[in-house]
């Protein structure tokens, strides 16, 4: 395998590392016969056989030069999305510029076999598996072409930093749990505020995790199904969901897509959440040096060089996996809180 010095790119956003020219089997093949055919000119001085060795030098050399200059001036664009959910496989739109052959596109080992084959500069998607839970900001991507014989590959492995980050956030997984009693947060009053279990305004259908305390009887009897009296006033129901994470792997993961059903199930309720996480303070850490094509890339980044708790409401689903998609390790420090607290870790979950 021999290295071409690399054209420098035209984008920061854009890295590329050197090119890798690899002779196939083939190659070593038609070599051999050239040589064996020159031999057997010299000692035979018979015209077709200098032919067969001049035209099988020719093609190998002429293979080897264009194989060489296919992808000298590369340029790959990548178009990606904002959000994602692990667990569901991802598409990415790419652009490729610069070549003068097909070429194909494909991930690092161990994702090799997810290719595609671009023929021109016409958008194509590339679809992978489902990436981990966390914050992506590049991908990397191995683009190969061969000579119009075959007999040789160039490959160079290419780095695209994306225009926006894909937060990919973790799918809520529902599991068993115990409400504690639902009791009621004062916001902005004073302690002898009516709060919204003093005020009764109606009532609803029972749904699970619905206090016994707020069955109303009567109504139950009416509708033959259990009934909740459905409360009013400046307090509101509030639940704080704590993700206190260990490690990076498959287990902080599903901590992480606990955290995501609870979130997602208190704002379905019309509760105030509020998520507590730890995330990274400061820019992300650089990525490593491009290698060579043929090595292995880390699945998971680099360490933050610093981390912080960060402690605020949430009011969709999509803030919900935004903010968990960013969680990293770490012994989250909330502030006081008056209402549900939840906390969610490797080790098991708990109310406070």
């Amino acid at each position: 395998m021999a290295d071409l010095h690399a054209a420098p790119p035209t984008d920061h956003r854009f890295e590329a590392s050197r090119r890798s020219l690899l002779a196939r089997p083939a190659t070593y093949a038609g070599a051999f016969v050239g040589f064996a055919a020159a031999m057997l000119w010299l000692i035979t001085r018979s015209q077709p056989q200098l032919m067969l060795a001049f035209a099988v030098s020719a093609a190998v050399t002429l293979d080897g030069i264009v194989t060489a200059l296919a992808l000298r001036n590369l340029h790959v664009e990548v178009r990606n999305p904002s959000d994602a959910l692990a667990g569901y496989p991802l598409s990415y739109e790419i652009v490729v510029t610069g070549v003068s052959r097909p070429v194909s596109v494909s991930p690092p080992p161990p994702l090799k076999p997810f290719t595609v084959t671009v023929l021109d500069s016409t958008p194509c998607y590339l679809t992978l598996p489902a990436p981990p839970r966390g914050v992506m900001r590049n991908l990397v991507l191995d683009v190969r072409a061969s000579g119009p014989f075959g007999l040789f590959e160039v490959t160079r492995r290419t780095r695209m930093t994306f225009t926006t980050p894909l937060f990919v956030g973790p799918p809520p997984l529902r599991h068993d749990l115990t409400w504690p009693y639902q009791t009621t947060m004062r916001i902005g009053l004073s302690p002898t505020a009516v709060v919204g279990h003093d005020l009764f305004r109606g009532v609803r259908e029972y749904v699970r995790g619905d206090s016994r305390r707020d069955v109303h009887w009567p109504a139950t009897a009416h509708n033959r199904h259990l009934m909740v009296k459905e409360h009013e006033g400046t307090g509101s129901i509030a639940v704080r969901v704590v993700l206190d994470l260990a490690a990076f792997g498959p287990t902080s993961d599903a901590a992480a897509a606990r955290a995501a059903w609870l979130a997602e199930e208190g704002l379905r309720r019309g509760w105030l959440v509020q998520l507590v996480t730890v995330e990274p303070i400061g820019e992300p850490p650089l990525p490593p040096a491009l290698v060579r094509p043929s090595d292995m890339v880390a699945i998971f980044p680099p360490p933050p060089a610093g981390a912080r708790t960060v402690e605020n409401e949430v009011k969709t689903p999509h803030q919900v996996r935004r903010r968990l998609a960013a969680a990293v390790p770490g012994q989250p420090e909330p502030a006081d809180w008056h209402g549900m607290t939840r906390i969610i870790s490797t080790n098991g979950d708990q109310w406070l």
